[in-house]
């Protein structure tokens, strides 16, 4: 309870007990001074909320600005991070694998990714949606994958492959799917066995690698 809340209270305290004994037409000014003193705690309250909202305008501010000066430092040191931008990623992929594709350039425009779920969020969604590119689409859950196919149908180019990757079956499902030797950008996402799987490609060389990892999780416990 604010001061101006507690003082408004005991004056109509005091009122109660004032009118109990008969006193109220002496106490009329006291009784006019609680009404402004509640007008004044109304006032002050939107004050307050104002006031509020205009401290998280300036800190947001800040933190925008904050965060400019460092992407502009990054980009002078040529760091990837000032390039981030979503599109259909989860994070900032988009952004820096364009700049990575800038720098080392695309060869034939041709993507795989697995792990992709319905399509809508992943690394090579803008590559197929918003460039064109041509490339494989993997997932193995048999609902996400009719999303997918459904997502992509209207893009000739793009194949959907129901297949759960493994190590074991990587190189025979590349070579079923007429996966060009060396292609632009390979994306792995299984929450597993990721690197293994990487490992395990031989005969095909990607130009670029995006495999996702959980940086909270030691390399014993990433799988």
């Amino acid at each position: 309870m604010t001061l101006l809340a507690r003082l408004s209270s005991v004056v109509n305290g005091m009122f109660w007990l004032v009118r109990a004994g008969g006193l109220r037409d002496r106490l009329q000014c006291l009784d006019e001074l609680g009404r402004r003193l509640r007008r004044l705690e109304r006032q002050l309250d939107t004050l307050e909320g104002s006031a509020g909202q205009a401290l998280r305008d300036i800190r947001e501010a800040v933190q925008e600005a904050r965060q400019h000066a460092t992407q502009a430092g990054w980009a002078q040191a040529g760091d990837l991070r000032a390039f981030e931008k979503r599109v259909s990623s989860q994070n900032g992929e988009d952004g820096i694998l364009e700049e990575i594709l800038h720098r080392v350039g695309a060869g034939n425009s041709f993507f795989v990714e697995f792990g992709v779920e319905t399509g809508v969020e992943c690394n090579c969604a803008w590559l197929a949606r918003e460039k064109g590119w041509h490339g494989l689409f993997l997932e193995a859950e048999e609902t996400l994958f009719r999303s997918l196919v459904g997502r992509y149908q209207d893009r000739p180019g793009v194949r959907c492959l129901q297949a759960k990757v493994t190590s074991a079956n990587i190189e025979a499902l590349l070579e079923a799917s007429s996966v060009p030797p060396e292609f632009a950008v390979l994306s792995i996402d299984i929450d597993g066995n990721d690197y293994w799987v990487w490992a395990a490609i031989k005969r095909w060389r990607p130009r670029i690698v995006v495999i996702e990892y959980n940086a909270s999780h030691p390399p014993p416990k990433n799988g």
